[in-house]
């Protein structure tokens, strides 16, 4: 609806501005109209140059562009489908095309992913896609593009005024199709999809063979334009189980960006057959955004942490303390309304920084810490540490040191020897002593992390958890 001499343009420009805004958007928020039978396409938009996919048309249309997308424009059958313009592929249904992709470990898994998705309940002929701020129609659902930093707050608004808890339904595939357009369609609730966007670059390798299978029938100049599209659509079918290779040799996804070369490796093993062996192309460089929060983001982190460090009074009391020193030196040295003034100011500074007393809240701070000490639960006491004989070595160069590092040379005392002692005097790991065969005593379990295979320092005595993956350690990680 519209506000009284307020056109519909202009309230999805307004609509538009409070989202970039509230969210500190870096695109434009996106309009998704599906067009029913017997609909026009609204006259805001027009018809793409190229075939393209939903999800090519949500980012052009978060940097301007205005598309009116028919059902032949889709160069995605799979999201057309899901968008209600045409029917499930046979492969697609079956799982057979997404477990060859390899994200899925059988058909029938993929096919269950397929299964599960949110369906348009009615006959769709193409969709309009722009920046909400141009749009002259009522968009089915507006569609957000953005870091993560920018996405969370989608929570807290929706959570706002109602409470409760946001759950979202993602899959690794169709994020922009069926997660960001479909299910608020028919769910009427939003949900939030993880994606990435970057570039990459490719060249033939074999060019008969790309002549042969790809240009050979063209009379005319061939343009890259010309199958631009259909390798975007394919490169980013592959994406996914490319992250997922990477994902699995424990690459974290805010390190992504460090490991392309990896990346452009599996992405040409998960393309060999498709563009080696067909076309004769390679792709040769991959290039990715990285997840990094802006300026004014970093800013707002850091205020966060001031305020939240500020909750100790000690830490105030000391900044308040600071900010009143400064505040005093910069009225003491302005003279020009001679001494007393000067003094006058001095004085008025002292007493300024909006009531906060710096021998106040540095006695409540130790007040805190004086409770905080007794709510804590009694030590038992401490055993009585070894002599200091005892605990001395002897480095390399003859001095004889007490701590870590020999004070002559610089060397690091060196680390006992990891694993139990035999009876001959060798340390060993196995079960058996490698010196002498004789088998390890009982009652002298080593530990090693089942999950990651991290060792301890000293085997035999573990920390709680393991600090490489935090599985807690327990008698799953005993050496047998």
């Amino acid at each position: 609806m519209t506000c009284t001499g307020e056109t519909l343009l202009d309230t999805n420009k307004n609509y538009a501005q409070q989202l970039k805004d509230a969210l500190k958007l870096r695109h434009e928020p996106v309009a998704v109209k599906l067009i029913r039978e017997g609909e026009e396409f609204p006259a805001c938009c027009s018809r793409p140059e190229a075939q393209m996919s939903h999800c090519q048309a949500v980012f052009a249309a978060k940097n301007g562009a205005c598309l009116a997308m028919a059902a032949e424009d889709e160069s995605c059958h799979v999201g057309s489908s899901a968008l209600g313009m045409a029917e499930t592929p046979e492969k697609v249904a079956s799982g057979e095309f997404h477990a060859k992709i390899g994200m899925h470990d059988t058909p029938e898994a993929a096919a269950k992913m397929i299964a599960e998705r949110k369906v348009i309940p009615y006959k769709v002929i193409g969709e309009a896609v722009c920046p909400l701020a141009k749009a002259d129609f009522v968009p089915d659902t507006v569609e957000i593009v953005d870091i993560p930093e920018r996405i969370y707050w989608v929570v807290p608004l929706e959570t706002a005024e109602r409470g409760g808890r946001v759950s979202f339904s993602t899959s690794p595939f169709q994020c922009a199709c069926e997660d960001i357009t479909v299910i608020p369609i028919v769910t009427g609730a939003p949900n939030i999809s993880i994606g990435c966007f970057g570039n990459y670059s490719y060249r033939i390798v074999d060019p008969i063979l790309f002549y042969t299978n790809v240009c050979g029938n063209v009379t005319e100049r061939y343009e890259r334009s010309r199958i631009d599209t259909q390798l975007k659509s394919e490169i980013q079918t592959k994406l996914q189980p490319a992250f997922a290779r990477i994902s699995a040799k424990g690459v974290r996804y805010s390190e992504l960006p460090g490991h392309t070369p990896e990346i452009t490796e599996e992405l040409n093993n998960l393309l060999s057959d498709l563009w080696g062996k067909e076309r004769g192309i390679a792709v040769v460089s991959f290039g990715m955004n990285s997840v990094t929060a802006d300026e004014e983001d970093e800013k707002m982190i850091k205020e966060l942490q001031k305020n939240a460090a500020f909750a100790d009074p000690t830490r105030l009391a000391a900044y308040a303390g600071v900010a009143q020193a400064d505040a005093m030196k910069m009225a003491a040295s302005n003279t020009s309304a001679g001494p007393m003034m000067a003094f006058m100011g001095m004085n008025a500074a002292q007493q300024a920084g909006g009531g906060l007393n710096v021998n106040s809240l540095f006695a409540q701070g130790q007040a805190m810490q004086q409770q905080q000490a007794a709510q804590q639960p009694v030590q038992q006491p401490a055993m009585k540490a070894p002599s200091a004989a005892a605990n001395t070595w002897t480095c390399s160069c003859g001095a004889t040191v007490s701590g870590n590092f020999c004070p002559e040379c610089g060397t690091k005392k060196p680390e006992a020897p990891a694993g139990w002692t035999c009876s001959c005097g060798a340390v060993n790991q196995g079960k058996f002593c490698t010196n002498c065969g004789t088998k390890k005593p009982a009652g002298v379990p080593q530990y090693k992390c089942d999950k990651c295979g991290w060792v301890p320092e000293d085997p035999k005595n573990p920390p709680k958890f393991c600090p490489d993956c935090g599985d807690p350690f327990g008698d799953e990680d005993i050496v047998q």
